[in-house]
């Protein structure tokens, strides 16, 4: 086992919560080594309660060469002070609110020479790597479509970053198992809300009270065309996250969970229940961290990487795009699907020996 990348970690609230225990705990290949915060004395409390080595401030993390890995919350300035310092950053939350902006992030971290990396990471979570594998393996035969329902409040759909951060969920776990997406087409309808989606156009032609119900047509370059419906108001029970196939239909859990229940409907009239195979179904925020550790130690392949987020961010802006213009939105940029985990690893590990290809199933 190669040495524990050590991880420090701006931000004492409670958004850090499961970050700061499972990096602690979870991993072997991850080292908590700091809490920081200018608030000197939460980042004392934070790291006398988790036997933390160090407590400082975010200026002392960033000028410690001790510290590999720094994991933060607060959005793409502060991702951008960590890369220019030279570490590798992994964003938590907030990645961009723009193109620009993310493809300002990827550059920098390829000219420093390190990685960075980002949420969502509930895709690396047990009930989505089943999901994969009953993909990949051939269960519902030729994916077709999809279907996702997205409840929000009033609120979150009226703030751009909300909005970004829910759909994200979705669209990450999609293109994990799908494939990148090639164009958008978005239609509204419902009642008007002061509220707007973000877009590329511009800002004096974005809708300033757009509809309370957004369709969205998303066309996968596999081949797949899937609906993501972002709904307000709606009972939570309308929840809904499914794959159709030729041989079956893929029922998936809440994206925001790393474990959940999994169904599948083949010619059966009845939904079956899919065993768990894969570790990590219970709440293991830190994963992508991990994930990035073993990309230093082993160079084994990166799964949380910034071009999947990059083309999230995309398609969510070609949404906002496609409601104002009024037609389908080609999306420029594209991915490829990250590497699945294998079944059977024991706890506490993502790999164990270098990947040096993908298999032809996830090209």
């Amino acid at each position: 086992m190669p040495n524990p990348v050590k991880v420090a970690i701006i931000g004492t609230g409670r958004s850090g919560d499961h970050y700061y225990s499972n990096c602690k705990r979870m991993f072997d290949i991850v080292q908590l080594a700091a809490c920081a915060d200018d608030n000197a004395e939460a980042a004392r409390r934070r790291a006398a309660a988790l036997g933390t080595p160090k407590a400082c401030s975010v200026a002392e993390v960033l000028a410690d060469g001790e510290f590999e890995i720094v994991v933060h919350f607060e959005g793409a300035a502060m991702t951008r002070r960590i890369l220019e310092a030279g570490k590798h950053a992994f964003a938590a939350g907030s990645f961009a609110m723009s193109r620009e902006e993310a493809d300002g992030l990827i550059a920098l971290a390829e000219s420093r020479g390190v990685i960075l990396g980002t949420a969502p990471e509930t895709v690396l979570g047990a009930s989505f790597q089943a999901c994969r594998k009953l993909l990949n393996d051939g269960w519902l035969g030729s994916p077709y479509g999809g279907r996702a329902v997205v409840v929000m409040d009033r609120y979150s759909f009226a703030d751009p970053g909300r909005f970004l951060s829910e759909t994200a969920f979705y669209l990450t776990n999609w293109i994990h198992l799908l494939g990148p997406v090639r164009q958008v087409t978005a239609y509204r309808s419902g009642y008007e809300l002061e509220a707007q989606l973000p877009a590329r156009v511009a800002e004096d032609e974005l809708p300033k009270s757009p509809d309370a119900h957004v369709t969205a047509t998303l066309h996968f370059a596999g081949g797949v065309v899937a609906n993501l419906y972002i709904v307000l108001n709606a009972p939570q029970d309308s929840h809904a996250f499914e794959i159709y196939g030729t041989e079956g239909s893929l029922y998936m859990p809440y994206p925001q969970l790393y474990g959940g229940l999994v169904q599948m409907k083949r010619e059966e009239e009845i939904k079956l229940k899919v065993p768990s195979i894969y570790n990590y179904g219970e709440e293991c925020s830190g994963i992508g961290v991990a994930d990035m550790a073993y990309v230093l130690r082993m160079g084994t392949p990166h799964r949380t990487n910034p071009e999947v987020a990059r083309h999230v961010l995309d398609v969510q802006l070609s949404i906002g795009e496609s409601l104002v213009l009024g037609t389908g939105v080609q999306v420029e940029s594209t991915c490829s699907r990250p590497q699945p985990l294998r079944i059977g690893l024991p706890d506490g590990k993502l790999d164990e020996t270098r990947v040096e290809a993908m298999t032809a199933a996830d090209q």
